[in-house]
């Protein structure tokens, strides 16, 4: 396993030695420390073997899985090689590292949940508008009229 620092300073651990890993399900496994990472700020405090770790994930899959390339490497045979790996798996993205994923390999879901997003802002900007409005109204109507003077109808009858 490989700690990050911040990690590794909790635990009392470097390099070489044995960590004990408490699981929910009540296992337990025992890892020796093969690498103590400095940039661990918004990454992990642990990165397991794979094969651990998908005894204890609920989905087996892998989010995303990064690939660099040796220098002097044919960029072009990598990136159709990734591409026939990734058109294997449905809903898999090929990206080149910008962040943005490859538009003819992209499942559709961020589209949709994008949608989704600015069709729920859009509605709730029309509601505060229409509070707004109606508040405003409100204000104007009451406006000039002595407090202790109900609203009097629009015809008076006597």
């Amino acid at each position: 396993m490989a700690l990050g620092d911040s990690a590794a300073a909790d635990l009392g651990g470097s390099v070489g030695d044995r960590v004990r890993v408490d699981w929910d399900d009540g296992g337990r496994d025992t890892y020796r420390v093969a690498a103590v990472y400095s940039r661990d700020s918004g990454f992990a405090d642990a990165l397991l073997p794979r094969a651990s770790a998908a005894r204890q994930a609920a989905a087996p899959l892998d989010d995303s899985v990064l690939v660099r390339t040796a220098p002097g490497a044919d960029r072009a045979a990598v990136e159709r090689e990734l591409r026939a790996l990734a058109s294997d798996f449905p809903g898999a993205r090929f990206g080149d590292g910008d962040g943005d994923g490859d538009p003819g390999n992209a499942s559709g879901s961020g589209g949709a949940a994008g949608l989704f997003v600015l069709l729920l802002l859009t509605m709730i900007n029309l509601f505060t508008a229409v509070s707004v409005v109606n508040t405003l109204s409100m204000a104007r109507a009451t406006r000039g009229l002595p407090p202790s003077r109900p609203m009097s109808p629009l015809v008076d009858v006597q």
